[in-house]
């Protein structure tokens, strides 16, 4: 039960959605034109120059260090397109109200769980990546098909640029870039924002989870990661509908992305033989016994909420303020 009346009193889910998706657009828009005006400020390069590479020529970025920094700037600053419209939507609901469920305690149990059930899902989401590269469209759709390819192919040059760590700042650079600012800002949006509402308005919570999930996947725009990058968005959103406390998936967003992060740089270092950008997915009994493994840990996580529901924690902050 809310204690504060929102700021905009609109009641429908379905409207509340609506504007919380339109709200991506003004910021989408002005997220883009301070973070390129201030490209060339911050990185003495033409802006111009650098968006015609970006999107033309990736190979061009690769042998200029200052275009290497731009794209590491715009990549943490375009994350802002997701947060802003969070924290719009959630002042609209009530500035008191902790819409995105982030004024709530974090305990250590369910957060060893969350690490848990992201890091036992590395095989199986490599799996299914792998099956999710390898999906074909119809003959009739052989355009869209190489258009969908080409857009993937470019999508993997930027990562490939901005995950080349030749040192110990570098990895700390993108751990923060790639994986800090997108859970928060993302989970923040799709978890705090677009599954709360749609809650509101969908009885059944698995079905929450899930469209919230095919939202959040195809946002990112990459049909040969979709399936994977879906998969992911339920684990985040149960870890969510769960506990009610949105550190929990913002942690397991991180935890993901920080893996990748972290593994590049060994190899790169040539600290392990293991090359994350290859198509070798490990053996069966190491997918399935991980599977099992982060099965096991998403039940003992849901029991934990079980016996620790989210209302009763809300009502004793609640009471607490009175």
């Amino acid at each position: 039960m809310e204690k504060y009346p929102p700021l905009v009193n609109i009641r429908h889910p379905f409207l509340q959605l609506v504007i919380a998706i339109l709200l991506i657009v003004p910021f989408y828009f002005l997220v883009m034109m301070v973070g390129v005006g201030l490209i060339g400020p911050l990185f003495h390069i033409n802006a111009m120059d650098f968006i015609t590479a970006l999107n033309d020529n990736t190979d061009a970025l690769k042998g200029t260090p200052a275009f290497i920094s731009a794209l590491k700037f715009l990549q943490g600053i375009s994350e802002m397109v997701f947060l802003a419209p969070a924290l719009v939507f959630a002042l609209m609901m009530g500035p008191k109200n902790n819409f995105l469920k982030l004024n709530r305690s974090t305990y250590l149990i369910p957060v060893l769980l969350a690490l848990a059930i992201l890091i036992t899902a590395q095989p199986i989401v490599a799996y299914l990546q792998d099956l999710n590269e390898n999906m074909q469209l119809p003959a009739y759709m052989h355009g869209i098909m190489n258009w969908m390819r080409d857009a993937q192919n470019k999508a993997d040059a930027i990562s490939e640029i901005l995950l080349k760590m030749p040192d110990l700042k570098s990895l700390i650079i993108n751990i923060v870039i790639v994986a800090a600012i997108p859970a928060f800002c993302e989970e923040a949006f799709f978890r705090g924002t677009i599954q709360q509402i749609l809650g509101k308005w969908i009885q059944n919570k698995h079905v929450v989870v899930w469209t919230t999930a095919i939202i959040f996947s195809a946002v990112h725009g990459e049909f040969f990661g979709f399936v994977p990058r879906m998969v992911l968005g339920a684990v985040l959103g149960y870890l969510f509908l769960w506990s009610g406390n949105l550190w929990y998936s913002i942690i397991g967003h991180m935890t993901n992305n920080g893996l990748g992060v972290i593994v590049s740089y060994l190899y790169q270092a040539k600290i392990i033989s293991y090359n994350p950008d290859s198509n070798d997915t490990g053996p069966m009994w190491l997918t399935v016994s991980a599977t099992i493994l982060m099965i096991g840990a998403i039940i003992i996580y849901h029991n934990y909420f079980k016996h620790h529901p989210p209302d009763s924690e809300e009502e004793e902050m609640l009471e607490a303020e009175i």
